[in-house]
């Protein structure tokens, strides 16, 4: 189960990077905004896939080195990523396509809840 959402969530990263890296931090870089705006928003972008690698990472090592506690943290790392991206769709009554990565972290979060209840 934790290489499966080891897997799953690099293929988030990778998602996160390539795609997200098209579609949000280049027309973020270029738009006329309030600086502290447009800095912190890329910031953010930033660091969300630098986390998105890092629970990649948390779920491959606990699948190689058998430490639970690891994913543990990988569990409540994408829960909380599914609980605020749901959270956040629903509360702005946004569109799936507008807003889809929180449920994006469901499987990951459920591959996490079976993996640490074996």
């Amino acid at each position: 189960m934790f290489i499966a959402a080891s897997l799953l969530s690099g293929l988030w990263a990778l998602v996160h990077i390539f795609a997200g890296g098209a579609q949000v931090a280049a027309p973020l870089r270029a738009a006329p905004m309030d600086t502290v705006v447009r800095e912190t928003a890329l910031l953010v972008w930033h660091m969300t896939s630098f986390v998105l690698l890092f629970l990649t990472g948390l779920f491959a090592w606990a699948a190689v080195s058998g430490e639970v506690i690891l994913a543990w943290a990988g569990l409540v790392l994408s829960g909380g990523l599914t609980a605020v991206g749901i959270g956040l769709q629903i509360g702005r009554r946004l569109p799936f396509a507008v807003l889809p990565q929180g449920w994006l972290f469901v499987p990951v979060t459920a591959l996490a809840v079976v993996g640490v209840m074996r």
